[in-house]
């Protein structure tokens, strides 16, 4: 045990004999590995390993620790989860409105402010569904890439928002305007789907599964 001077922290200090896999069977560009290794001796001044094959060979030394879980850290998490609820409910009776009222819904602003609380309410409830969801590595990256994609396109619909204010001052054509939306409509959902299509499909990187520490 390491004393990090607090009576709540207990650091172990584990020494691991490893290689560097050029080919790992999981697609990445290489990891160590503790796989035909195996530690034969230790003491204060060297620390023996054997290998059952010829690479790259290391020690890497392995800290875990027994921190209690602070008090606060659940205590956000609840509020997190009430302000994300609340806001979905908020959200969700906005577009409720929206598409009843049919005064309401004729408005070219209501189109943009629809989307705009579509991306929040969907930006919500990936957090809410997927933010603890990291133990299954092809689940993390699904909900990964939707809280990517509804993130961005709440951005670009807040833009979008701005950028209309914007025409309405400056007393812009209602055509035009009705053009703004329907690019828009193309823009704020299609460019977040592309960044998203290529989180799935082509990056085959690291950080879509839980650290085992």
């Amino acid at each position: 045990m390491v004393d990090e001077g607090s009576n709540e922290t207990d650091v172990t200090v584990e020494f691991v004999c490893v290689f560097w896999d050029y080919n790992p069977k999981n697609g990445e560009g290489g990891k160590w590995s503790e796989e035909g290794c195996r530690m034969v001796s230790t003491n204060d001044t060297e620390i023996v390993c054997a290998c059952n094959h010829l690479t790259s060979f290391a020690v890497l030394v392995r800290f875990s620790s027994d921190i209690e879980e602070s008090p606060y850290h659940v205590v956000l998490s609840v509020i997190t989860i009430i302000g994300c609820v609340i806001s979905i409910i908020g959200l969700s009776f906005t577009l409720v409105v929206m598409l009843l009222i049919r005064s309401v819904r004729i408005k070219q602003q209501t189109h943009v402010h629809f989307n705009l609380c579509l991306a929040l309410v969907g930006l919500y409830l990936s957090f809410l569904l997927g933010v603890d969801r990291t133990k299954i590595p092809g689940v993390c990256k699904a909900m990964t890439s939707l809280i990517y994609f509804f993130c961005l396109s709440s951005v670009a619909w807040m833009s979008v928002e701005a950028f209309y204010i914007y025409m309405l001052i400056w007393k812009y054509k209602r055509n035009s305007i009705h053009h703004l939306v329907t690019v828009a409509v193309l823009l704020a959902w299609g460019l977040p789907a592309v960044g998203a299509i290529i989180i799935i499909f082509f990056d085959h990187g690291h950080n879509y599964e839980e650290s085992p520490d």
